[in-house]
Parts: C-alpha cells; structure tokens; sequence
C-alpha cells in the first residue's frame, strides 16, 4: 500500500528527516545570530538635537533668551536683571546671598576642622557644642500650644 513517490517518498525517510531537522536547526541559529548582531551593531539611538536658542529684543513678549536642550558645562553670561521662572533675580542681592553662604561654608568648614583635629589629638574640650556665631540673629522656635 506504499504508493508514495517522489518527494513524499524521500520525506517519509526516517534518516532524511533526522538530516532535514539537523539543517533546519543550522539555518535558525544563523538566523539568529544574524540578528543579535544587527542589534548589536545598528544604530538605533536618536540623532541628537543641537540647543536652540531664541533671542527677541527688549520690550517685545517674551524678550530676552530662551534655551533649551542641554547646556551642561556650557557658562552662561548674564548682565543686568536676571529672571528664573518669573521672579527676577537683582544681581547685588544675589551677590549678598552668596556672600552670606560663602561665610557660613567657611564657617562650617572651620568647625569641622577643628572637631577633626580634636579627634586626633584626643583632645575632647574642643567637641562640646557651641552656638553659632549668628545665634542671636535667628528667629526663637515658636512654642506649639
């Protein structure tokens, strides 16, 4: 009752199916390592947007420069009144609030300095705490009622 012939004859062969499976498994593991190297190897990022800058002149809505995209590591100049958001910024009170962190880092940098040499030198008298130069300058608590 065997009236296969041709190409089914030669398919229903058990050593041909054995050779058909083995070539098939070859030609999907090339497949796939194809792949993984074209993932490996294609660019697939974005291209990168330069920063724009858009400059209107004074008086004209709404004036001044507006940026976007990153500036990190780039200086920005600024005279005059410099706006952030919507509060502008006077430069000589910007100048004072600098001034005043300036000296309370080096006034922080100081007191380490010294709780350090104390903890080397052992010398304990020199960890007790003390008020901060400004203490009388700062609000008392307020007592919760």
């Amino acid at each position: 009752m065997d009236n296969r012939t041709g190409i089914w004859s030669w398919l229903s062969n058990p050593e041909h199916q054995k050779t058909l499976a083995f070539i098939g498994g070859g030609i999907v593991a090339v497949a796939a390592a194809g792949w993984q190297i074209y993932l490996h190897f294609a660019d697939t990022r974005a291209p990168v947007q330069p920063a724009s800058t858009i400059a209107t002149p004074a008086g004209v809505t709404p004036g001044g420069v507006t940026v976007g995209g990153n500036v990190s590591g780039s200086p920005i100049i600024a005279g005059g009144n410099v706006t952030i958001g919507t509060t502008p910024v006077d430069p000589a009170e910007a100048k004072k609030l600098m001034e005043s962190q300036a000296k309370a880092v080096d006034s922080i940098t100081s007191r380490m300095n010294d709780i350090s040499r104390a903890i080397e030198t052992g010398d304990t008298s020199k960890l007790t705490s003390t008020q901060p130069p400004d203490a009388k300058e700062q609000p008392a608590p307020v007592a919760k009622k």
